[in-house]
């Protein structure tokens, strides 16, 4: 059961290195039902790469300026080095995706990054407004040619691993750690 109050929802991802970086954008959800049908969770997290986020730095004086070149870089084009095996990362945006009958607000999640081959377990935390005693929850990935949902019950751990040994996810909802 989980009791009324704070929650955290916790996906752990384990993308593979071999993934080019600049292929990786994915977008992942989360909705859970109580036993009744009541919706009582929607989280969207979306990755990216990290280089599209990339931030162009300012020159500090205009003296500086006048002596230098600048070289601007495209957001559409990786960045040197980033699409190489092994030195992806991702990073994560998220938004809740539950309406008004909603009973779990998220309102935080975390990190704000994950970097290919390595396992990070990326944790939402929310008020549910209610108890609830049993219910279920789907997790749909959907990247590139990939587009997969799992589903299972409330409150049982579960991993998934994901086509063309791309990675896994595992899921699991009202604990501090997954």
């Amino acid at each position: 059961p989980l009791a009324k109050g704070t929650q955290k929802v916790g996906v752990s991802a384990k993308l593979s290195a071999a993934i080019p970086e600049k292929f990786a954008a994915a977008t992942i959800q989360v909705q859970a039902k109580d036993a009744s049908g009541s919706k009582l969770l929607c989280l969207q997290v979306n990755t990216k790469p990290q280089s599209d986020v990339a931030e162009v730095a300012e020159v500090a004086n205009a003296a500086e300026a006048e002596e230098s070149t600048a070289l601007v870089v495209s957001s559409s084009e990786p960045l040197v080095g980033a699409g190489v095996v092994g030195a992806g990362v991702l990073a994560l945006t998220w938004s809740d995706c539950g309406d008004a009958d909603t009973h779990a607000k998220v309102s935080a999640l975390t990190p704000s990054s994950l970097t290919l081959g390595q396992e990070t377990d990326i944790v939402g935390v929310g008020d549910l407004d209610e108890e609830v005693q049993d219910g279920t929850y789907t997790l749909s990935v959907h990247a590139s040619i990939i587009s997969k949902t799992f589903s299972g019950k409330l409150g049982e751990k579960s991993t998934f691993e994901l086509p063309l040994g791309i990675g896994s996810l595992s899921w699991e909802i009202g604990r501090a750690h997954v």
